[in-house]
């Protein structure tokens, strides 16, 4: 009925966490390798040898890897799920409601920090004027309400109401894969990052539908399969980012110049300049 796709790369210790916690709530997994060089590969295989697992000479990125996965597995549901997050509930209601709802294509659960405050998994579709007032931008810092990040970032989303939303995190996503296939899954032009945001538009654009369910729920370790390498995942965001936006939008050259403007604005944060952090208690 349902099946885990994990991508592995370097995710350390975390990954064996992430598996313990898909064992113990009985859901079978296909873990995706790429090419991963810090152990954590052959320490899957010492604790899991029953594992399914795919081995890349290389690092495919995110995509790529994901959509390997999904064309690897015959489940009619995907749960795919960060390799730094534990489950800590069954997904029995979530299985229901996709069985009841046959528009429902994605299906995004309740996203947890580790001290059980809730991380901010629902957003909205980036377009060529707010993305530069995304989570981590300066310009979000400097005007916390303006109408441009509240358009991206959903402040006032109820996190405990089922409910439509136009996109949610790929980190604890569940997905039909008929409708996934018939996307021709997800675009592997993006390396990393925002591709779960593209899956969810065009999710709509074809008629589907995306949700949020509280129903199951993980504890996701955010950022911390990426610490030791957060310029360079920084990066690659950007560079997705403004694909996404060239693709969907087609900008003209004085647009895209602009892009990379906001773009820079947005690395600010993450040069330690504007530190921002915001937890809300579940």
């Amino acid at each position: 009925m349902i099946e885990a796709v994990v991508i592995n790369y370097n995710s350390g210790e975390l990954i064996l966490r992430c598996l313990e916690s898909l064992t113990r709530y009985g859901i079978p997994y296909l873990l995706i390798d790429n090419n991963s060089t810090d152990g954590s590969l052959e320490s899957i295989k010492r604790k899991f040898p029953a594992s399914r697992i795919i081995e890349n000479r290389k690092n495919l990125g995110f995509a790529r890897a994901v959509n390997q996965g999904v064309r690897a597995s015959k489940a009619p549901y995907i749960l795919l799920i960060n390799p730094d997050a534990e489950l800590i509930s069954g997904v029995e209601s979530i299985i229901s409601f996709l069985n009841g709802h046959q528009k429902a294509a994605v299906v995004g659960g309740l996203v947890l920090n580790p001290d059980r405050t809730r991380q901010p998994s629902c957003r909205g579709i980036p377009t060529l004027w707010n993305f530069p007032f995304g989570r981590t931008s300066t310009l979000t810092r400097l005007f916390p309400q303006n109408p441009l990040s509240r358009s991206m970032l959903l402040p006032d989303f109820d996190y405990r109401s089922l409910q439509k939303v136009p996109a949610v995190c790929g980190s604890f996503m569940f997905i039909r894969r008929s409708v996934f296939e018939a996307l021709g899954g997800m675009d592997e032009s993006f390396f990393l990052y925002v591709e779960d945001i593209d899956l969810c538009k065009r999710v709509w654009e074809a008629g589907y539908e995306v949700w949020f369910h509280p129903g199951s729920s993980c504890i996701h370790y955010l950022g911390e399969s990426h610490r030791n390498n957060i310029i360079r995942s920084r990066i690659h965001h950007i560079r997705s980012m403004l694909y996404f936006l060239k693709k969907h939008y087609h900008p003209d050259q004085l647009l895209s110049t602009l892009l990379y403007l906001g773009a820079g604005l947005s690395t600010i944060y993450f040069m330690g300049w504007f530190p921002l952090k915001r937890k809300v208690r579940w």
